[in-house]
């Protein structure tokens, strides 16, 4: 076998430690709403480099958290750390740098109907108004290649694109900025098996070449097996599991046990380790990663500037 394949192999199936930094602390949060309550005392820290899948059954309080993850929702008690900075009581100056470290793909993609595929990576990136436009073009068709997107498709609008492709377009621009952190909300929904199997693909290369942390709400075992190096179950108010997926199945949770059921077996660290050997070749690139050369100005450097 080629050492660098091997290499790639090996490295796709090491996850960070429990020494790692951590990327997102959460301590002790609780979430009223309307008097209900969805979240009781959650503690939950994602380690950097690391693929967190988030799973819980419908109404658990999934969405909610992750909402409160981007500080798009407060929680009633507790808090909140990204990159070591309180999403509750910071300036809005500390959050907004806070966030442009950080990229979202949401469920159904969130693109602008009205706005082609070229202009929707563009937004963030002139939002900064720091880059000229020639560069904004540059980085914006290095995004799209990024996500297999051909530079013919550029001008297409969203309707004309099939869901496949509103996902990479999606995580193009969720990747404009050079994030650290990617937030993903159920990515793969929606998508026939051989799409979904594509986007784990990517999704998984990208996080190798771009040593990218990401933190995954999905209901989908397949994309769990594939991508999760730890998942955190959230299940009465709170996270009952949070572990790697061999040890979270053995976890006695009616939940749990309904969620994996007919999985099991596909879930021992073995079956986990051979299915990613399975899916090792499609990550490897054969040609070098694309990469802005206009000047010296990036997204990442014009981020760390502001």
């Amino acid at each position: 076998m080629d050492a660098a394949v091997d290499h790639a192999r090996m490295n796709a199936n090491t996850p960070p430690g429990p020494d790692a930094p951590a990327v997102i602390v959460i301590e002790g949060v609780w979430t009223v709403l309307d008097g209900n309550t969805i979240h009781r005392g959650i503690d939950l820290r994602i380690r950097r480099g690391e693929v967190l899948a988030l799973i819980g059954e419908s109404g658990s309080g999934k969405t909610t958290l992750l909402r409160e993850m981007l500080g798009l929702g407060i929680p009633s008690r507790g808090s909140i750390r990204v990159f070591d900075t309180a999403l509750q009581g910071s300036s809005q100056e500390e959050i907004k740098r806070t966030r442009r470290r950080w990229g979202v793909l949401f469920q159904e993609g969130a693109l602008f109907s009205a706005l082609s595929v070229y202009d929707n990576v563009a937004l963030p990136l002139r939002e900064l108004r720091a880059l000229p436009e020639d560069v904004v073009r540059e980085l914006v068709m290095m995004k799209l290649a990024l996500v297999e997107i051909d530079a013919a498709s550029a001008t297409k609008l969203p309707a004309q694109l099939s869901g496949g492709m509103v996902k990479r377009v999606a995580l193009a621009r969720a990747l404009a900025l050079d994030p650290e952190l990617l937030f993903l909300d159920e990515p793969t929904a929606g998508l026939d098996p051989e799409r979904s199997a594509g986007f784990v693909q990517l999704v998984q290369r990208l996080r190798q070449e771009l040593h990218l942390t990401v933190v995954m709400v999905t209901h989908d075992v397949d994309t769990l097996i594939a991508l999760a190096d730890r998942v955190a179950v959230l299940a009465d108010h709170s996270i009952v599991a949070v572990g790697p997926l061999w040890d979270v199945v053995r976890v006695p949770h009616a939940f749990i046990s309904s969620f994996f059921l007919g999985h099991v077996s596909r879930c021992k660290q073995s079956s986990v380790d051979d299915y990613r050997r399975a899916l090792a070749p499609g990550l490897i690139r054969t040609e070098p990663m694309p990469v802005a050369t206009t000047g010296t100005v990036t997204a990442a450097n014009a981020n760390r500037e502001m």
